[in-house]
């Protein structure tokens, strides 16, 4: 069976925070006007998830990579290190000074991570009893709509970060093969059905590596300061060499739950959905038949609640069926069967 994943985040730095696991008081206790931290069973909760296996008939097969995410699920990813990685860090880095600059995006988004259980927040004091601290720079980069996003920089100070020391030996493989893909089942679909509409969906996981926990031995490693504030990071970050490549196993996972998915077809023979992936970004083509797309995009969303979490979900960043959309930094028309560079680019590699 495929081990469900569960919105708390059951991975703690050190047996002493073991107790994090039940989303102890303490964590919420300066917010307790806002949220109420109770000790009964959350059967509404239950009840969504019992009618999500029912009606999605979850009698999973051992789909490829199942056994490494469950272990993931289970314990956390634990990564290897190189021989150059001291025991102790050398020198602490500072944050960016873009993270001066936003301050106040900066505090909000630990806050919201803090009430989630992602991080682990506690007084700098601490570091006192923990030498095997390492500590990375906090940086913010510019997002589309000018908001912005935190990300810890893993690849400094140079030679001596996280990223350096990290054994990439000990990743699990993983193939990322779109655009290809996309323009492979594009063609497809229009040679064999050429008198039918074409459709595209694109869309993205909401925070995906926060979905993907890291071991209790390891998560010292993942860690920043703010003033006299430690925080740890209790799942893989957005600057670690390594997340991407675990959350792949995530992704391999549910996309065979999407592609095995049984679809009506009584005029047809669309076959079974087929999906892409890239990174957190997933693709979909399909032929507008019948129920089959609003079929297709159910289908991938109760692959996503069920192998990582009903928040991965998010409206804004699903777009609709469309005949011509931009993903993987192309423009794609699919009643033409062409994918293309946006002019901009191309002006920009022909400078």
């Amino acid at each position: 069976m495929l081990a469900f994943r569960t919105p708390q985040y059951n991975v703690a730095p050190h047996s002493a925070f073991r107790s994090q696991r039940q989303r102890q008081d303490s964590c919420l206790s300066s917010f307790a006007s806002t949220f109420v931290v109770v000790n009964n069973i959350d059967t509404y909760l239950a009840t969504t998830r019992s009618d999500l296996a029912v009606r999605a008939r979850l009698s999973l097969a051992p789909f490829s990579q199942s056994e490494l995410w469950n272990r993931i699920i289970r314990e956390g990813v634990q990564p290897k290190w190189t021989q150059s990685k001291p025991q102790t860090q050398q020198h602490r880095p500072k944050n960016h000074k873009s993270s001066e600059a936003h301050a106040a995006a900066v505090r909000r988004h630990v806050r919201k991570d803090q009430l989630e259980g992602q991080y682990l927040v506690i007084d700098d004091r601490v570091l006192e009893l923990w030498p095997e601290v390492f500590i990375s720079p906090v940086d913010v980069v510019g997002k589309a709509a000018g908001d912005t996003r935190m990300i810890n920089d893993y690849s400094y100070p140079r030679r001596a970060a996280v990223n350096d020391f990290t054994d990439r030996e000990n990743f699990p493989s993983i193939a990322y093969k779109p655009p290809r893909d996309v323009a492979r089942r594009l063609h497809d679909l229009r040679l064999s059905y050429p008198d039918e509409k074409v459709l595209l969906m694109f869309g993205d996981v909401s925070g995906a590596f926060r979905h993907v926990p890291v071991h209790e031995e390891y998560v010292l490693i993942f860690s920043f300061m703010l003033t006299a504030t430690w925080v740890i990071d209790l799942s893989c970050g957005f600057g670690w060499c390594g997340s991407t490549v675990f959350y792949s196993l995530a992704a391999t996972v549910f996309h065979d739950i999407y592609e095995q998915a049984a679809i009506a077809d009584d005029v047809l023979s669309l076959g079974q959905l087929r999906g892409n992936v890239w990174c957190d970004a997933h693709i979909c083509v399909e032929v507008d038949h019948g129920d089959r797309c609003s079929s297709a995009n159910l289908t991938l969303c109760q692959a996503l609640a069920t192998i990582l979490d009903p928040a991965a979900i998010s409206d804004k960043n699903f777009t609709a069926w469309w005949s011509q959309d931009k993903a993987l930094g192309l423009l794609w028309n699919t009643a033409t069967g062409t994918g293309s560079i946006p002019e901009d680019k191309l002006t920009k590699a022909l400078r």
